[in-house]
């Protein structure tokens, strides 16, 4: 997902198209401005479950991820690799 003027961007939130991997379907959720914590200080990014709220109770879904962030402007590049048990409460 490639953000274009990002320092042009006024919505709280964005969210890419959805992708398919690992026969799931995802989507990435970014806030410009941070969320919760990370409120006016950083850039949150995640990866979402599409339709993770409809799994049955006590189904989990296992992910192992890599978000990587590129500075264009500053070459601060940060990459973080994740790994999370996702549920219907926690998608």
């Amino acid at each position: 997902m490639k953000i274009k003027d990002f320092s042009k961007l006024d919505k709280s939130s964005y969210l890419s198209k959805a992708f398919t991997a690992g026969r799931r379907s995802w989507r990435i959720k970014v806030y410009p401005k941070g969320n919760a914590e990370a409120k006016g200080d950083s850039l949150s990014v995640f990866l979402e479950l599409v339709d993770g709220d409809k799994l049955p109770p006590k189904k989990t879904v296992w992910a192992e991820y890599k978000l990587r962030v590129l500075d264009q402007r500053h070459d601060k590049h940060v990459e973080e690799t994740i790994s999370h048990w996702l549920t219907s409460s926690s998608h």
